[in-house]
């Protein structure tokens, strides 16, 4: 099971417990805080609610997400005059949205185009037809805005950088590269029984109940030994988390430590080295692996595999980074081609002659008289 790192299934029922009848919530009105309440209440319940959790509604994290970015869409439409959201023009909405999406991310668009087809849901049902006001609503990242930045060490900047830790948290790190695991809901949700021997390798499982997307298998390329070790020095046993630390303090200290190593430099992935997060090792070490399958020509689908995702985007995003595309050498193309049709031939005529001694064979063991071919008196007759 997924652990509750940051506590979300409390603070969802600690803002629970405070609802009365004439509860306000802090920065809204009261008809907004009216349908803000019953907004989470039927998103918990999974009322027209399209992802699920396995109890039929939403998990406490997406509630408390959806609690903090739809408040903030209610407070900033109040402060352009809008204190009844139920009441809104298209016009209102529309405006706003297309002033906001130039500096913002679409996200709010979109978490608003869901508070509003639910409320038009909710109303279906009362036999009231609510219009679609976000119909011509734009929730696509205008490609005019720079791409998102992160972290990129290299994998030697990675190597020199891991040994200004101690040995615990340089194998954290090693296997956060290594894996390209989502730090931290994944990484601090495996337990050591997810670490096992498959013939002499260390192989990781990612189990599904734990993954934002789906569970994986897969080797350990760098860290198979140290996190044996690892394991082995800490004596957990199989039901153990295989790692139990602060994430936040944990980012500090790689923060911290990147910052007297590369000072106010700017990594190749646009983001300054002393913001990195133990998140930025899973584009690093994706960046890493993608480049060694340039070389090697493994498929792709073993790298979006092992990092979990549904689609190739990000691998693409990365190929993009690293200045790669799908250029195919023609030359090696012809050869291989070539190299093809030399080894069918070859085959073919090792077949025929496996055909013709099978034949010869035959007539010997038959006995079948030699012939005879008719040549002149003044020649000398020789048998064939």
């Amino acid at each position: 099971m997924k652990r509750d790192l940051f506590n979300h299934g409390n603070l969802f029922e600690n803002w629970k417990s405070e609802l009365t009848d004439d509860y306000l919530e802090e920065g809204l009105t009261k008809e907004n805080t009216k349908l803000f309440i019953q907004y989470l209440k039927d998103m918990e319940k999974g009322v027209n609610v399209s992802k699920v959790s396995k109890k039929g509604g939403r998990d406490p994290k997406t509630l408390n997400r959806l609690r903090s970015k739809v408040k903030q869409i209610l407070k900033l439409l109040q402060q352009a005059g809008i204190n009844d959201i139920s009441k809104v023009k298209e016009k209102e909405i529309i405006d706003f949205f297309h002033k906001w999406n130039k500096t913002h991310s679409v996200d709010y668009a979109k978490r608003f185009k869901a508070f509003w087809h639910w409320w038009m849901s909710l109303n279906r049902k009362k036999g009231n037809l609510i219009p679609d006001i976000t119909e011509d609503l734009s929730t696509i990242e205008d490609k005019g805005r720079s791409e998102s930045s992160f972290v990129w060490l290299t994998k030697e900047e990675f190597d020199l950088y891991r040994k200004y830790f101690n040995e615990d948290f340089q194998t954290i790190l090693l296997f956060c590269f290594d894996t390209i695991i989502r730090a931290p809901t994944e990484l601090l949700s495996l337990k050591v029984e997810n670490i096992y021997h498959k013939g002499e390798e260390v192989w990781i499982e990612i189990p599904n109940e734990i993954s934002k997307t789906f569970g994986r298998k897969f080797n350990l390329v760098y860290c198979g030994k140290p996190i044996l070790d690892y394991i082995k020095k800490s004596e957990k046993k199989p039901e153990d988390y295989l790692f139990d630390f602060s994430p936040g303090l944990f980012n500090q200290e790689m923060q911290r430590i990147a910052k007297q190593i590369f000072d106010e430099r700017k990594s190749e992935g646009g983001e300054l080295y002393k913001k990195i997060t133990l998140y930025d090792l899973r584009h690093s070490g994706a960046i890493h692996f993608r480049q060694l399958f340039q070389k090697t020509g493994q498929s792709l689908d073993l790298l979006r595999e092992r990092g979990g995702w549904t689609d190739f985007k990000m691998i693409n995003y990365y190929t993009k980074r690293l200045g790669l595309d799908g250029h195919i050498s023609k030359e090696k193309l012809l050869l291989e081609e070539d190299k093809t049709k030399l080894e069918k031939e070859v085959e073919r005529v090792v077949k025929d002659n496996e055909k013709i001694k099978r034949l010869l064979k035959q007539v010997l063991d038959q006995g079948i008289p030699t012939l005879e071919l008719q040549i002149p008196k003044n020649k000398k007759r020789n048998p064939i």
